[in-house]
């Protein structure tokens, strides 16, 4: 036995060979006292005497160097190699942990195997053992340490999966595990009983199941329908799970899964492909992202609380009127009476309230809405008819008019919380009434005859999606469609120089541009996003790609905007600089390049000749400095890319709120998460002061400096590369009228188009 273990075998790989147990293995090392020393790594190499405990066991060494202390103690297990799925975070949590103790005068001992990271710097822990993260060497140096002092116990929860999974042997062993006890860590770790936990607690989760093998899951996975998501027991991150789109996927990946799963149990779930898409995969407002064309859509079946008058004012609709506090962060709205759902009910302020609480816990749209308001008392129903708001911040321009103030039935909310499938058919107040949808074909609504807003002249609207812009163009012309919606640039110019064509041109709704993440690199550093600026060949873009059509941009505010600034010029076409800016980074950062140039990955949609020609274009002009990958994803696994941060470069369409700080979720501090609205997860405090001042007045004198400013440090931080204002053409065919006559209550005009989107309120048909 001990000239086994002096020449490096393990209890495990002993008892494999001797028909034992390693349990058994450990008995008789007991027995026999077999245990290896601890030596100490001479960290100064023999320049001078030595004070930093690097210890490491030798079965072969006579003399233990370990100088166990008598005070209280605890053993800390960090994260073992760096590895997909376990990374610095771990280290970071080691590494507070020894300093927590260290505050409580308590003795912390690292077992750690990794050279790389902080925990195992000679300064970080009391004593560090540079040792396997297994059960045969975990107890080695406990029992070791228990030599002396007290041995509190053991933290296994900071450090990943690898101490995670020796948390059960440590407990029978007799070892107190600190903080999350096995319990915890088993009902996390445990995908069927973490499942069964979310269904205790009736919180929503995917269609699932738990499968103990291969043709389980296959029997479960066909039953769900494709594409599910795989994952296995007793695994952080994302080893082993993989989305699956067949039977022979499955096959593939379920071995490994069930390889790696310590439990045998594989975890299907429906993987949810249109999650966080941005085009429209329901008509819930409360829990579907609605896209240009889907917020159409959801003007026939939806009203909203306000509207805008053609000049831009904040005029009464569903609400007949309101007020504010003096410091603007608290309204008060008065809702028409009387005002019918399509289901038959009457709309009240209770109706409002849940409309805004089931957007606030939507994990997608609750983004847009959790940063401005409190936690607690935000939305209440003061009376029947009497709805109250609380913001976090004064808001002097707090016109509910977007997709958040779109009010549905709450007895439809919550069947469709209970039946997902029902966002597909929505309950409103609006013009039309809702009649039939086939996703990605037809979705028809038809007139609302007791419409609250008076006289509906169609009798029914029918959407349906047609994504090349040249084949909506040609059924326009052709007579098959009656309007049609398009930012294409060429598209544009044949229909506003094509006879029979009403076209409304809206040139301010947003910005076409590259957008860069911040936190990773290496556009972490502004040298590396300066640079891409540089090289970007704008000029290029704007002839080869718009055709000479497009609006240059140089920033978020059109040249018609009041808040432009005349003063930003985005830099690009200057290749040169380029080059100076990456050798100055590359010296400092190698590790970002190769040959001079820096590493980085340019990801957009996939499918379209047009994205891939945008994307040859900008590698030619950034190749001078870059080393340039392309990543194409579908529409969906792009924005869920950008709400990740899992990027470097994306293409982009953005900003254009009708009242700039509309756009603040895009842009604030407090928007930055695991999942972000402000997808470069940029933090400048400064810039949140500047955006919360300028929305707290109604002032324009005070506003617009405000606005210019926020220009500048939007180009100063070199997060967005602006191309060109995105050109919006709603064009109808000629015996379409009354576009732009839809009147509020009081009379008022309402303003034609916004956000490249017109309204169906107030329109009627010739032959």
């Amino acid at each position: 036995m001990s000239k086994a273990k002096k020449t490096g075998f393990s209890d495990q790989v002993l008892a494999k060979l001797t028909g034992r147990t390693p349990a058994e293995v450990l008995a008789l090392r007991e027995e026999w006292d077999i245990h290896p020393c601890y030596q100490r790594v001479d960290t100064c190499a023999a320049e001078f005497e030595a004070h930093t405990p690097y210890l490491y066991s030798s079965y072969r060494a006579t003399e233990c160097e370990a100088d166990v202390s008598d005070r209280d103690k605890v053993v800390i297990l960090g994260s073992g190699p760096n590895r997909i799925g376990q990374g610095i975070e771990f280290d970071y949590c080691c590494v507070h942990a020894a300093k927590a103790l260290a505050e409580r005068n308590i003795e912390s001992i690292m077992i750690n195997c990794n050279p790389e990271t902080v925990s195992t710097d000679y300064d970080t822990s009391d004593r560090l053992y540079f040792e396997p993260l297994t059960f045969e060497d975990v107890m080695q140096v406990i029992r070791t340490e228990k030599k002396s002092g007290k041995l509190l116990g053991v933290i296994v929860q900071l450090g990943g999966q690898t101490p995670l999974k020796l948390a059960g042997e440590l407990a029978a062993a007799g070892v107190p595990l600190l903080g999350n006890g096995l319990e915890a860590i088993e009902l996390c770790e445990d995908r069927e009983q973490f499942h069964e936990l979310l269904v205790s607690l009736d919180i929503a989760q995917p269609a699932g199941a738990v499968a103990d093998n291969l043709d389980q899951a296959k029997e479960l996975a066909q039953k769900l329908g494709y594409p599910v998501l795989l994952r296995p027991s007793y695994v952080l991150g994302g080893r082993a799970m993989a989305i699956l789109h067949d039977d022979s996927c499955l096959a593939r990946f379920g071995k490994e899964a069930l390889e790696v799963s310590s439990q045998g149990k594989l975890l299907i779930d429906k993987f949810l492909e249109d999650a966080i898409e941005a085009d429209v995969d329901g008509l819930n407002p409360t829990a579907s992202a609605l896209s240009s064309p889907g917020l159409m859509m959801g003007s026939a079946v939806f009203d909203t609380l306000a509207a805008l008058d053609a000049d831009g004012n904040c005029v009464p609709y569903l609400a007949e009127s309101w007020t504010s506090s003096d410091d603007s962060t608290v309204w008060t709205y008065k809702l028409r009476e009387g005002v019918l759902f399509h289901d038959g009910t009457e709309l009240t302020a209770e109706d409002v309230k849940f409309s805004y609480e089931t957007q606030r816990n939507d994990p997608l749209v609750g983004l847009a809405v959790k940063p401005f308001y409190p936690a607690e008392g935000a939305f209440v129903a003061i009376d029947r008819y009497t709805f109250q708001a609380t913001l976090t911040e004064s808001w002097a321009h707090a016109c509910p008019v977007s997709q958040l103030a779109m009010v549905p039935s709450k007895a439809w909310l919550v069947a469709a919380l209970e039946d997902p499938t029902l966002d597909q058919q929505p309950v409103g107040t609006g013009p039309f009434r809702f009649d039939s949808r086939t996703e990605d074909s037809v979705t028809r609504f038809v007139r609302n005859e007791d419409w609250w807003g008076g006289e509906v002249w169609l009798d029914a609207i029918e959407f349906v999606p047609v994504p090349d812009p040249d084949t909506r163009t040609d059924l326009l012309l052709a007579g098959e469609v009656h309007a049609i919606h398009t930012s294409s640039n060429e598209n544009i110019d044949i229909l506003q120089n094509s006879e029979g064509v009403y076209n409304l041109i809206d040139v301010e709704s947003d910005e076409s541009f590259m957008m860069l993440n911040s936190s990773v690199a290496p556009f972490d550093d502004i040298r590396a996003r300066k640079a891409l600026a540089y090289a970007t060949p704008k000029q290029d873009f704007l002839a080869v790609i718009t055709a000479g059509f497009g609006v240059p941009a140089d920033q978020l505010f059109h040249p018609d905007n009041p808040y432009h600034n005349p003063a930003v010029k985005q830099e690009a076409d200057m290749p040169d600089k380029a080059v100076e800016l990456v050798a100055e980074y590359c010296a400092d950062v190698p590790a970002s390049c190769t040959d001079g140039r820096i590493d980085m990955e340019y990801q957009f949609v996939e499918g379209s000749v047009l994205n891939l020609r945008i994307a040859e274009l900008m590698d030619k002009g950034w190749s001078v400095a870059f080393n340039v990958e392309f990543d194409q994803k579908p529409q969906d696994g792009h924005i869920q890319d950008a709400a990740l941060g899992w990027y470097d470069v994306v293409a982009w369409r953005q900003f254009g709120s009708y009242r700039p700080e509309g756009d603040n979720v895009w842009l604030m501090c407090r928007t930055i998460g695991f999942i972000s609205l402000n997808w470069p997860k940029y933090c400048d405090e400064e810039r949140d002061a500047l955006l919360w001042e300028a929305t707290a007045t109604r002032d324009e004198s005070i506003r617009t400096p405000l606005f210019q400013e926020l220009a500048q440090k939007l180009h100063d931080d070199y997060l967005y590369i602006f191309l060109t204002h995105t050109k919006w053409d709603n064009a109808f065919a000629d015996n379409v009228h009354g576009v732009c006559d839809a009147t509020a209550p009081d009379g008022a005009t309402l303003m034609c188009y916004r956000g490249g989107r017109t309204g169906f309120t107030g329109v009627w048909m010739s032959e």
